[in-house]
């Protein structure tokens, strides 16, 4: 006699654990993240190691904004569990969105050994490797897409950028204009990317030809990004010295942005209240913590485009130090803590435990960009100015260093560029007002809590004086002064920022008053920069 194999107890018990896994994948998808995680402890109490399970745990965790669990259960995944093909497609949109690459690449690594002739793995292992900065594999790995005819548009474009990291304007301008010229109808990106090569000069044509189509949009014609034509026409006719019709067209393009992309300003200045009035028990900061770091951080922070990646490049240029990128791992920190009791409370409240976590958590991260072991490693993350407070509270030891740029130029640099992602308040003028003030009002705060931990670097003096002001910052951070530390610009390290070009050249001070030719067109704005100005100056600065 057959046995029934609806009344299997393996086959039923797989139902039931298909049944719990949907469910809990269901109320992982409505939010409700207590309900997901109990459905899924079900399944693990039964089976620890099923893997769609631990799948929808690392979810859970990433969604309650436990980043450094969900990294842990993601690495035992990979690294350990015979994932298949779709699973190793699902954990890879999860590491993408997470901004885990290195992770990411191994996995990418695993799909490409399962489909070696896949152009579209291929490309996306591109982007992945270009994010850890393994610019070289990453540009080969595009040209074998583009040889093999792979059809997205964004690969010209990433090409074109894998040029300008590595300075080669010519070729980045060649894969710009053969993106501008296949895809017609999203030429804003291609215009832009030529613009912020910022050492390339447009023709009469091109300008002529951008005035054209931003004229012929209100015909009808097809444009997803106009307001980056606008974008790109005002940094043509900035070269041309027309300022008046490049400001006329750096404030459409704003307009357009700031609409869609608003500052969320009111959450920004509660974050700015809520941390002003941090107090640490003791600003002493040889804490109760015990502590075994082999490793001083440099945390490079202020506003966009004040300098930081020019300071970051010196320091990189040093035998002892290592540049790792702008990490989002302290505000992801900064998150989890926030979640709990408020950020500030949290801060306040932290055990040794979550010590342990979170500076481990920090610590693996930045380390998997080392190709060796140094004893100073950089983040220039801008926005960690933020969290000063806290990286004093993980690492006592590290070296904060704040780029000082005068408010005007500064707040026109950020105004005339177009940030793909992140810093929406830069499409405002009131905007860019009310962030610069708020960014003040934490470093000053900053700097009455932890006087001695904090180098308030200015842009003016760096330019100005480079022999002087580099060995002051080299010294700040307990570095032996070393030649090719003013030689930086020799380094054929690739650069992924706006900076790119700059930073290839020996120090000048082109950038100092650049704003100046603006300040016909905003008065009442300039004079609002002069008083921030005066409250740096007075605040800040005043003994240095």
């Amino acid at each position: 006699m057959k046995s029934n194999p609806r009344l299997n107890p393996e086959s039923i018990l797989s139902q039931i654990t298909q049944q719990r896994l949907q469910d809990a994948q269901q109320l992982l998808a409505n939010g409700k993240l207590t309900s997901s995680r109990l459905a899924i402890n079900k399944v693990l109490r039964k089976e620890p190691q099923q893997t769609d399970a631990l799948i929808i745990k690392y979810q859970i965790e990433a969604a309650e904004g436990q980043f450094d669990l969900a990294l842990d259960q993601l690495i035992k995944l990979v690294d350990d569990h015979d994932l298949t093909e779709a699973q190793l497609f699902t954990v890879a949109g999860h590491l993408n969105k997470l901004e885990l690459y290195f992770l990411l690449n191994k996995v990418l690594d695993k799909l490409i050994a399962l489909h070696p002739q896949d152009m579209k793995i291929k490309f996306n292992q591109s982007l992945c490797l270009s994010k850890i900065g393994r610019i070289q594999e990453s540009l080969e790995l595009a040209l074998v897409c583009e040889q093999n005819n792979f059809d997205n548009p964004l690969l010209l474009l990433n090409i074109g950028h894998h040029y300008k990291a590595f300075s080669n304007t010519q070729k980045a301008a060649e894969y710009y204009k053969k993106y501008i010229i296949q895809q017609p109808a999203n030429s804003g990106y291609g215009y832009w990317s030529l613009a912020d090569l910022k050492n390339y000069t447009f023709t009469l044509q091109e300008i002529e030809g951008m005035q054209t189509k931003l004229a012929n949009i209100s015909k009808g014609e097809s444009e997803t990004k106009p307001e980056l034509i606008e974008f790109a026409l005002s940094h043509a006719k900035a070269q041309q010295k027309q300022y008046s019709q490049a400001f006329e067209y750096m404030q459409a393009a704003n307009a357009k942005v700031s609409k869609i992309r608003p500052f969320r300003q009111q959450g920004y200045l509660q974050l700015i209240n809520e941390l002003s009035h941090y107090q640490p028990k003791t600003n002493n900061l040889e804490t109760k913590f015990k502590s075994a770091d082999k490793v001083t951080p440099i945390f490079i922070v202020g506003m966009p485009r004040s300098g930081t990646t020019l300071t970051e490049q010196i320091l990189a240029s040093h035998s002892q130090v290592a540049a790792t990128d702008e990490l989002p791992f302290m505000e992801r920190v900064a998150m989890q803590l926030a979640r709990k009791q408020g950020y500030s409370q949290s801060l306040l409240a932290m055990t040794q435990e979550q010590h342990t976590r979170y500076s481990s958590f920090y610590l693996k991260q930045a380390a998997a960009y080392l190709t060796a072991e140094y004893p100073f490693i950089i983040d220039k993350n801008p926005t960690n100015y933020l969290h000063i407070g806290l990286i004093l509270k993980l690492f006592p030891n590290a070296k904060i260093i704040n780029l000082v740029r005068d408010p005007f130029d500064n707040a026109m640099s950020v105004y005339k560029q177009h940030f793909s992602q992140g810093n929406d308040f830069s499409f405002n003028l009131a905007a860019i007002e009310s962030y610069l003030g708020g960014y003040i009002k934490i470093m000053e705060h900053w700097s009455k809590l932890f006087p001695h931990n904090i180098y308030h670097l200015q842009y003016p003096k760096l330019v100005s004086e480079p022999q002087k002001t580099i060995t002051q910052l080299l010294e700040f951070c307990g570095l032996p002064v070393e030649q090719q530390c003013f030689e930086f610009f020799k380094s054929d390290k690739p650069v992924l920022t706006p900076s790119a070009s700059q930073v290839r050249q020996p120090i000048h001070n082109n950038a100092i008053g650049s704003a100046d030719v603006y300040a016909a067109y905003l008065p009442q704005f300039k004079q609002q920069m002069e008083q921030l100005k005066s409250r740096i100056q007075s605040s800040l600065l005043q003994n240095r």
